[in-house]
């Protein structure tokens, strides 16, 4: 009896090989399968709908300004604020971005508050400092632990206490600064926290005048501050960039919207996005823009649909969010509102690709990553820039992925190291 004639097929695409020995019909239509997946996957940006805001699943408790975020994985965990009945909250809920759906943790343990920081490392995440409502700030820190849904005090904030001061995480550290205490009264001090060890490090004052209401981010291993509410009683537009390892402020190019105090911000792969807040005389505003730290520029983007300040930014994948906060009506608000930058960041930034290894190319229960530097996330998209999941781990330069779950086709992997660097590389699962 005749075998059947089995033919084996090399395809070279981009910095994957592809090889198949094809025998039937069948197992022909799973490569033109495949081989659509990738011309799908190299001219993806010409169906996605960009540069917009699209309105998501409403905050599950009263409207309220001036919440706590941090992101673990899939995650926002939104906590305290101070809602439309003039009171203080310590609720606590999560946000899981690919079912679009909230669900209430465990209450903060502390005081109720808002205006304080959120920030996470790892697999935990923090919240504290802020003000009461009543004359009361706060400079107290608390870790949560998302796999027990418990808290526990972390060492408290040496600054004193503080409201309106900004955050950002690089490198398995915390930093800190700026805000102002219950006599207003403003500061441009900084701190470091080192979480393994529990302890804080005053770092560099900020460089710019002492201030309250400004934002904070990093980006590739360094941290900007800018914007907020100064000593001379007026609005600023001046950024800021803090380097880690030289422990130096430099000042880099003004935020380009007017000067305003509580605007919202969000981290989208190499770039951030700044806008909203009010005016010294509480215009609330609406323009929006991305800050390209590379070239030290900011370009306007998509307004928001409306005034907002006093709301809180973050980010999860390819997209930016905005939970809550008050509009120009004054009214406050329970919207979430989800940002889609102007090309899906992992689709378009695949620099990097030679620092992240990814075995075996192509993959099918498994893939093995390693990277140059410890991982701290890891997150894969599929051809439309969507979060298909997204991990959070403990520092590893190595870190083997489950790939069981995943449809055939092509995906990308990024990973955000201990510096805040993303890697990206592609990868195939048959």
């Amino acid at each position: 009896m005749l075998q059947p004639r089995v033919v084996r097929i090399k395809i070279q695409f981009e910095n994957i090989c592809l090889t198949f020995d094809v025998q039937n019909l069948f197992s022909m239509k799973r490569i033109i399968t495949l081989l659509v997946c990738v011309v799908g996957f190299s001219s993806i940006q010409l169906k996605a709908q960009t540069n917009v805001w699209t309105q998501k699943a409403n905050y599950p408790d009263s409207p309220s300004i001036g919440n706590m975020v941090f992101c673990i994985g899939n995650y926002a965990y939104v906590g305290c604020g101070f809602n439309n009945l003039n009171n203080s909250t310590n609720v606590f809920y999560q946000y899981d971005v690919i079912n679009n759906s909230w669900t209430q943790k465990v209450n903060f343990p502390s005081t109720p508050r808002y205006q304080g920081v959120g920030f996470s490392i790892g697999q935990y995440g923090f919240m504290g400092l802020g003000y009461d409502g009543s004359g009361s700030t706060f400079n107290d820190l608390w870790k949560y632990n998302s796999a027990t849904n418990t808290w526990t005090q972390a060492a408290s904030y040496p600054g004193g206490g503080l409201r309106s001061d900004v955050a950002f995480t690089i490198g398995g550290k915390a930093y800190v600064g700026t805000g102002s205490d219950n006599n207003f009264n403003f500061y441009n001090d900084f701190w470091e926290y080192d979480t393994t060890m529990n302890n804080w490090t005053q770092k560099a004052s900020f460089g710019g005048t002492a201030r309250t209401g400004a934002v904070g981010f990093a980006i590739n291993g360094k941290g900007y501050v800018g914007t907020g509410y100064d000593i001379t009683s007026n609005g600023t537009i001046d950024f800021w960039q803090y380097n880690p390892n030289t422990n130096t402020w430099i000042q880099k190019a003004n935020y380009l919207g007017t000067t305003i105090e509580n605007p919202q911000a969000f981290v989208i792969g190499n770039y951030a996005y700044v806008g909203g807040g009010a005016t010294t005389s509480l215009q609330f505003k609406n323009d929006f823009w991305q800050y390209d730290a590379v070239n030290d520029a900011w370009v306007q983007k998509a307004n928001l649909n409306n005034g907002i300040a006093f709301g809180t930014g973050f980010s999860i994948g390819n997209y930016g969010y905005i939970i809550n906060g008050q509009d120009a009506n004054q009214t406050f608000k329970k919207s979430l509102w989800q940002y889609t930058p102007d090309a899906p960041s992992g689709v378009e930034n695949t620099k990097n690709q030679s620092s992240l290894n990814l075995s075996p190319n192509p993959c099918h229960d498994k893939l093995l990553i390693n990277c140059d530097a410890a991982i701290q996330q890891v997150e894969v998209t599929d051809m439309l820039g969507r979060v298909i999941l997204c991990e959070s781990i403990s520092t590893s330069k190595n870190f083997q992925l489950n790939t069981s779950n995943l449809p055939a086709g092509i995906f990308l992997v990024k990973t955000t190291d201990i510096n805040s660097t993303q890697h990206t590389n592609k990868f195939v699962k048959e």
